[in-house]
């Protein structure tokens, strides 16, 4: 875990209860799967380390925990909240539009199920400590290949938001020690059934070698919006299912 690699003594332990899986798509058409805490007749609330607007219209897809989806509903978000201590603290809460009664009778007769099937995610992290960032990060093991100017070495992440990552880089590529500011691409592993790799562009925010490896901050190039979408929802799997360890 990234505590054991910062020598941070400290630990919160996080826990949150994950009722249904959402697809959700955007009016320009983008869409992006979600996990919702809570979901009632009225609306539901979303984990989302990248949430949409306040306002945005959104076409709904809940795939309530031990049943089958429901039909595509339209849903307001109406809250947002982005904490950078805790990614799970973070997301959305929007209200059905007119669902009807035949949407409601499904709902409430899957909801029983939903109840007994939550999923408790539970995991270690470092203790909040106070720090400046625009998105919450979260720890995870997930191999990477880092391209650094003529070199292209294998690395691990370490941590991962929507604005930089924490990655140790494999001390038997023999790279160097970067400058700050030099230009890096990280290639992430894909979605199931995705595109492919997800590759993105930064700049070297910090870096640091002790112990005969390098770990380097790495500080992303904005993002298109398909780009945004395809990192949310890989961040959104860690924070499912948890750290992935290296291979």
């Amino acid at each position: 875990m990234v505590d054991e690699d910062i020598g941070t003594a400290q630990e919160d332990i996080v826990a949150v209860l994950v009722v249904a899986r959402v697809h959700i798509v955007t009016a320009n058409g983008k869409e992006r799967t979600v996990y919702a805490t809570e979901v009632s007749r009225s609306g539901l609330s979303c984990i989302s380390v990248s949430p949409p607007g306040i306002g945005t219209r959104i076409t709904a897809t809940v795939h309530l925990l031990g049943s089958e989806s429901l039909p595509p509903v339209e849903a307001w978000v109406i809250g947002v909240r982005v904490d950078p201590e805790s990614a799970e603290r973070s997301g959305f809460e929007a209200v059905f539009v007119n669902p009807g009664d035949a949407w409601t009778t499904l709902l409430a007769q899957a909801l029983p199920a939903a109840a007994r099937n939550k999923s408790l995610l539970v995991r270690r992290r470092p203790f909040p400590v106070p720090q400046r960032r625009a998105s919450p990060r979260v720890p995870t093991r997930m191999p990477a290949n880092v391209q650094l100017g003529g070199w292209l070495s294998m690395a691990v992440v370490l941590n991962l938001s929507m604005g930089g990552a924490l990655v140790t880089l494999d001390p038997s590529s023999g790279v160097e020690l970067p400058d700050l500011g030099a230009p890096v691409e990280l290639s992430l592993p894909g979605l199931p059934g995705g595109p492919g790799q997800l590759r993105l562009s930064g700049r070297i925010a910090w870096r640091v070698a002790q112990q005969g490896r390098i770990q380097i901050g790495v500080q992303f190039d904005p993002l298109d919006e398909d780009t945004t979408a395809h990192l949310d929802e890989l961040i959104q799997i860690v924070l499912i299912d948890g750290p992935a360890e290296a291979r």
